[in-house]
């Protein structure tokens, strides 16, 4: 039997709120979920969400997804980032109850074997005609380093809104 265990909840009481940190992560999971719902202060229809993993700013993260906004898909994929792209943040110019949402599974984060992957399914409907979004991609972060930390934010230095929240899940088989 699969067990799911909360390990931590962080919900925004504050505007403003430029990174979330998941930190001393105990290794005794085989895998990481993380669920999120934000909304940020972007002028911009929607933001990418970005993941680094103990606090590894170096480029080594490679990237690919598609998307589906509006009445238009999109690919693409990316290597050598200081940063993985992990799912859409709804910016500002939607309305403020509206948000969008991400579940990211970090798979097998404690094996120092093998380099971290992820897979992820994002996305958000507004009152916006045209912002509609689905979006579904992995990532690969290329180091073998068992993964104790995990820092979400926004590009281009949007901060996230009240009521965004983001929860972490230690995932075990038995």
């Amino acid at each position: 039997m699969a067990v799911i265990e909360a390990i931590q909840t962080t919900y925004l009481e504050n505007d403003d709120v430029q990174i979330v940190t998941f930190a001393s992560i105990p290794a005794t999971y085989e895998h990481l979920q993380l669920r999120v719902s934000t909304h940020d202060l972007y002028a911009v229809g929607a933001n990418y969400l970005l993941i680094r993993l103990n606090n590894d700013s170096g480029s080594n993260y490679s990237s690919h997804f598609i998307e589906g906004y509006g009445s238009s898909t999109f690919a693409t994929g990316e290597t050598g980032q200081s940063y993985g792209k992990w799912g859409t943040a709804i910016g500002a110019n939607n309305l403020v109850p509206e948000y969008s949402n991400s579940v990211i599974d970090i798979l097998d984060y404690a094996n120092t074997n093998k380099n971290t992957t992820v897979q992820y399914l994002s996305g958000f409907a507004t009152g916006l005609s045209t912002a509609q979004n689905v979006k579904f991609g992995s990532s690969l972060w290329d180091d073998t380093s068992a993964v104790s930390e995990i820092d979400v934010y926004v590009i281009n230095t949007p901060r996230f809104q009240r009521g965004s929240s983001f929860t972490l899940y230690g995932l075990n088989s038995s």
